[in-house]
C-alpha cells in the first residue's frame, strides 16, 4: 500500500508486528488470495488486529499495491451494526478486499453490507474473522496449494462437482478434521489441522 494513500494506512505500517507473523501474511497474499500487481486492496481491521493488518499492509506496500486502510473504531462504535459507508465506497473501486478483525455479536448485517459488494464485485476477498496472532504463525503458515488440492480434487474426484473460489478464504482452523464424503464412505482429508493426502 502506498504511504499516499490513506493515514490510517500510513499508522497501520508504522505499527510494529512480530517478524513470525511474514509466512503466514505472505501466504494469504501471494498464495491464497494471488494477487496481480497494480490492484486497489481494501483493508479493514480494528484496534485489537491491528498487528496482523500491520504485517498484512507492509507486505502489501513492499509489492506495490496501493489502497486504504481502515480503522472499525474510528468510524463507528462496536458492534458494527451498519458498515460504515467510506469502506463500502473504498471497495467499491478496490480489486481486493481484506477484512481482518475480531468479530462482536451482533454485527453479521455489516459483514453481509460488505461480501454483497464483494459478491456483486467479483472482488478477491480474504474474510479473515477472528484471526489470532496463533492463527497467523500456524494455521496461515499451512500449504494452501495442497489446501486446494485437498478441496479441490478431493471434493471433484467423490463428487464430480467442480471446486472453484477465485473470491474468498477464509482463515484455516488449527485442528480441523475434515472428511470427504461419497458412495464409499468418507474419506478423511484432514485430521487435526494436518492433511492426510498429497498431491
Amino acid at each position: 500500500m502506498n504511504h499516499d494513500q490513506s493515514q490510517e494506512a500510513n499508522v497501520l505500517l508504522s505499527t510494529p508486528f512480530p517478524t513470525e507473523f511474514g509466512p503466514g501474511v505472505c501466504s494469504a497474499v501471494n498464495t491464497c488470495l494471488r494477487i496481480e500487481t497494480k490492484v486497489k486492496v481494501t483493508l479493514i481491521t480494528d484496534r485489537a488486529t491491528a498487528p496482523i493488518a500491520a504485517s498484512l499492509a507492509h507486505e502489501l506496500e513492499a509489492r506495490g499495491y496501493r489502497g486504504n486502510a481502515f480503522l472499525v473504531e474510528n468510524y463507528a462504535e462496536r458492534p458494527l451494526t451498519q458498515m460504515p459507508k467510506p469502506f463500502l465506497e473504498d471497495m467499491e473501486s478496490s480489486d481486493v478486499s481484506f477484512f481482518a478483525l475480531l468479530v462482536q455479536r451482533n454485527e453479521l448485517h455489516s459483514r453481509i453490507q460488505m461480501t454483497d459488494v464483494v459478491n456483486r464485485r467479483h472482488m478477491k476477498h480474504a474474510h479473515m474473522v477472528n484471526i489470532t496472532s496463533q492463527i497467523m504463525c500456524d494455521g496461515m503458515r499451512a500449504d494452501f496449494n495442497l489446501v486446494d488440492i485437498a478441496f479441490g480434487d478431493a471434493y471433484e474426484n467423490h463428487t464430480g462437482a467442480p471446486w472453484k473460489s477465485t473470491t474468498h478464504i477464509d482463515v484455516v482452523g488449527l485442528r480441523f478434521n475434515i472428511g470427504v464424503g461419497g458412495a464409499d464412505g468418507e474419506e478423511q482429508i484432514m485430521h487435526a489441522g494436518t492433511f492426510t493426502i498429497e498431491r
